[in-house]
């Protein structure tokens, strides 16, 4: 896993070039908020509805540039399908510490 929150090269590798990778930045920084509320809501409700909602986010940044982001998506969702229910709370902590992240540097690299 990198250390980068946002990846300029994997994310022009993945949609092609800088301007779509640009679109692509930009359609997931207006719904990061959401999204994040969306995960927040599911892990209140069910193990099967959190997965749901990080299956949809991991899905998404399959698109993305944002590696740690979906890396940390990927282990929660895994966990989930795995029935690994001891790691739960910390790998949903480690998504919303990521979702945060994800969102300053959104927020400061991808202007509006």
């Amino acid at each position: 896993m990198t250390d980068k929150i946002l990846d300029w090269d994997l994310a022009t590798k993945v949609a092609g070039n800088r301007e779509t990778a640009t679109e692509i930045f930009h359609m997931f920084k207006r719904s990061l908020s959401a999204e994040k509320k969306n995960i927040e809501t599911a892990y209140a409700d069910s193990e099967l509805a959190l997965q749901d909602a990080t299956h949809k986010v991991h899905g998404a940044l399959s698109y993305c540039g944002l590696p740690r982001l979906k890396h940390a998506a990927c282990q929660l969702e895994t966990a989930l399908k795995k029935g690994e229910s001891d790691k739960i709370k910390a790998l949903y902590e480690s998504l919303m510490q990521e979702m945060d992240a994800a969102a300053e540097v959104l927020l400061s690299e991808i202007e509006d």
